[in-house]
């Protein structure tokens, strides 16, 4: 398994398969929950999203989607987020005086 994302806020049982967001699956831990993003179905086979691997899981699993405008401030696992971190400067309108 690989790309492995902490849960903020899902608790599962140890092992159980929580839900699927975009590809990746939430697995229940002993602490609370980790996403995994991608597997291998085989020792020499190539990286594939997690979905694809444990397809068992496709129908069962619930979807647990997030809106896109939500904050990216917590933990948990989205396939892009974007967080701005400071304001742009705005124009200021006042004219500048300048010494004589």
């Amino acid at each position: 398994m690989f790309g492995a994302h902490e849960e903020k806020d899902l608790r599962g049982e140890p092992g159980h398969v929580i839900g699927q967001r975009n590809g990746a699956l939430c697995i229940g831990t002993v602490d609370g929950a980790i996403w995994i993003t991608h597997a291998k179905s085989r020792a020499e086979g190539i990286k594939l999203p997690a979905m694809h691997v444990f397809s068992q899981f496709q129908r069962t699993a619930p979807h647990l989607d997030l809106h896109p405008t939500l904050p990216a401030d917590f933990r948990s696992w989205r396939e892009i987020h974007y967080a701005e971190r400071c304001a742009a400067p705005v124009p200021s309108r006042t004219p500048v005086r300048r010494a004589a």
